[in-house]
């Protein structure tokens, strides 16, 4: 990963605001990939004045917005490290996101000088033995839907989640915000240390996921709009006056709109799903994050009864803040963290450290979490040949989990308080080119211009 420029954030979903900053006549501020791309080829911009930039918005915007737990002390060297490898043209410096700087979520492990501490002040200073990435099944669609970005949670699988700060190992997979296509088609792939990716593999285009990105590719696709469900629109609502303009959007650009009216058996079958998924999560829970911090190189805790241990032992740590430094020329921020045990307690933690180990009780939550799947999700998707199923902001994404499903979540507006919301399509496994046609062409069609972030 030497070729991609690599600066770790707390978050993927950090805004960087709207004014317009030129160099060389390069809007750097809310540029694509591509743009970047672009811009790169024509020697419009460098990788250094990227991070230069970065860093300057970071160090002006994080006092408020508290995003930013670390930056990578070596972003400037690498930075000028890709400068020195697209000047000599070598091969690798062309290839998907090298030289652009990225962000990351705290829980995806990088092999270098960053921390990866998924939110734990236990893990500050581990070391882990790997680069790696992982996204849990709601930590996509929901803060996308929440910061008017898009997401898309990929089928598990997909992208490996090997080395990774876990949750489920069922449920976990990787995704990426803004850039999305871009993101995705440099992360998908088999990895022989994440046994789901070797089945999945072969839902990967050839050419890759940025051939999808159509204006016209709504066009004669069929979408589920449920009314009456909880995951749905509503009959009658201000939910459904709320979706109105969009659905007659799709409607207009071609789409083939199903009402799906009866969904009393879907949603009982959805709620014992997601009652299943409650009792395998706290097993499945135990396990991975065992099997995750015995593998550390470096770490001082290794169980989860010792994150426990460790919380209560440090129940009082400092409230945060945030200092600024430089050092060499680089930004460094140091955050000091507060546990607040007192305020939100470690329930879950302590719930799953009770459990036993996969039994009869878990393999049976497990299998009614599939039949009802199946029973459930796919059954509506075949018996009414859909494209995709849509609903209201991130609502989908409990059914999407169950069996690793995949979905995009596309910025849909804000409510009268100034609150993003979003739209989500949601379809089944391996369906990620259709449901990267349906977004992008919604969101030509809506918005103009904020999957202008997916544009090949």
């Amino acid at each position: 990963m030497a070729n991609i420029l690599l600066i770790p954030l707390c978050i993927i979903l950090f805004s960087l605001g709207s004014s317009m900053v030129e160099i060389s006549k390069f809007s750097i501020r809310e540029a694509t990939v591509e743009d970047t791309k672009l811009a790169f080829k024509q020697n419009r911009v460098t990788s250094r004045q990227l991070v230069d930039f970065y860093l300057e918005e970071i160090q002006k915007l994080n006092p408020i917005l508290n995003a930013v737990i670390e930056v990578n002390p070596d972003a400037l060297a690498l930075a000028d490290e890709a400068d020195r490898e697209r000047k000599a043209q070598k091969p690798e410096s062309q290839l998907g996101l090298a030289g652009t700087p990225i962000i990351l979520k705290d829980n995806i492990a990088t092999k270098d000088k960053l921390n990866t501490t998924a939110g734990y002040y236990a893990l500050l200073g581990s070391i882990v033995p790997q680069d790696a990435g992982v996204k849990h099944f709601g930590s996509i669609l929901c803060p996308a839907n929440a910061n008017s970005v898009v997401g898309i949670k990929p089928t598990v699988g997909l992208t490996s989640r090997a080395g990774v700060v876990p949750f489920s190992a069922p449920q976990d997979t990787v995704g990426a915000v803004s850039d999305a296509v871009h993101v995705l088609d440099a992360i998908v792939g088999y990895d022989p240390d994440d046994a789901a990716s070797g089945g999945v593999s072969r839902y990967i285009p050839k050419g890759g996921y940025s051939q999808y990105l159509k204006h016209d590719g709504v066009k004669g696709k069929r979408l589920g709009i449920m009314r009456y469900s909880f995951a749905g629109f509503g009959n009658n609502s201000q939910l459904l006056e709320t979706y109105k303009p969009h659905l007659r959007t799709l409607r207009q650009r071609g789409a083939v709109l199903v009402d799906i009216v009866d969904t009393s058996n879907f949603d009982i079958l959805t709620a014992t799903m997601f009652s299943n998924q409650q009792k395998a999560m706290s097993v499945e829970f135990k396990q991975a994050i065992n099997t995750y911090l015995k593998q550390l190189v470096t770490s001082q805790v290794r169980s989860l009864a010792d994150l426990i241990s460790f919380n209560k032992k440090f129940s009082k740590l400092a409230t945060m803040e945030w200092d600024h430094l430089r050092h060499n020329g680089v930004m460094l921020l140091k955050c000091y963290l507060q546990e607040k045990l007192k305020e939100y307690g470690q329930d879950i933690f302590e719930a799953s450290q009770k459990t036993k180990g996969i039994g009869v009780k878990e393999k049976l939550a497990r299998l009614n979490i599939s039949k009802a799947s199946k029973d459930g999700f796919e059954k509506l998707m075949k018996e009414n040949k859909l494209n995709a199923l849509v609903t209201p902001n991130f609502n989908i994404y409990y059914f999407l989990s169950a069996r690793g499903y995949p979905g995009i979540n596309v910025p849909a507006g804000y409510d009268s308080n100034g609150i993003p919301y979003g739209i989500t399509f949601g379809g089944l496994k391996g369906w990620e080119t259709k449901l990267i046609e349906i977004g992008y062409a919604f969101d030509q069609a809506t918005r103009s211009g904020s999957l202008l972030h997916l544009a090949i």
